[in-house]
């Protein structure tokens, strides 16, 4: 499965919550995300754990750039009892390198899932999708006309994952 990304920072996650009802973005709900990110020697793995939701280990490749960018990525839906098992067979082999707790509130316009995330640790930020598009020249399009909607800066773009943002703040 393939989508298009953008992460920007948000200094008025109030504001880019107002803009996205004002397009006409479909609320689809709030999300308490853990997600456990593992060493692996190419990509990144990391087990999702949402309340009200079924775990799901996700396997990706992406660039690291802040420009929109594509993500490869395969998803497993597990039972809880698989994710604790999971967690403790991956944990004898590797090590979890970042505990990424956020809420995000999801919004759904056209095939782009709008992310209005609080990251602990980090602050807040608008994460899109642009689901099934696999063209990054197309879906930054959609994606930079779409960000400047909300009043975020081009500026403002985050290169990595939220787990490279925590481990770096470990280190400062």
């Amino acid at each position: 499965m393939q989508n298009i990304e953008v992460k920007v920072r948000c200094h008025d996650l109030d504001a880019a919550r107002a803009a996205v009802d004002r397009i006409g973005a479909h609320r689809s709900g709030l999300l308490r995300q853990t997600d456990t990110f593992f060493c692996v020697p190419d990509g990144r793995l990391k087990l999702r754990r949402c309340e009200g939701q079924p775990p799901v280990l996700i396997g990706y490749q992406r660039d690291d750039r802040p420009g929109a960018r594509r993500s490869t990525y395969q998803m497993l839906e597990l039972t809880d009892k698989q994710a604790d098992a999971l967690e403790e067979v991956l944990s004898l082999v590797t090590r979890p390198w970042a505990i990424v707790t956020k809420k995000r509130q999801l919004h759904l316009w056209q095939n782009v899932r709008i992310h209005l995330d609080r990251v602990d640790g980090l602050g807040d930020f608008v994460e899109l999708e642009i689901v099934g598009e696999a063209d990054e020249a197309r879906g930054g399009e959609l994606a930079g006309r779409l960000l400047r909607e909300l009043g975020l800066r081009d500026e403002d773009r985050v290169a990595v994952a939220y787990a490279d943002l925590i481990a770096e703040e470990a280190k400062a």
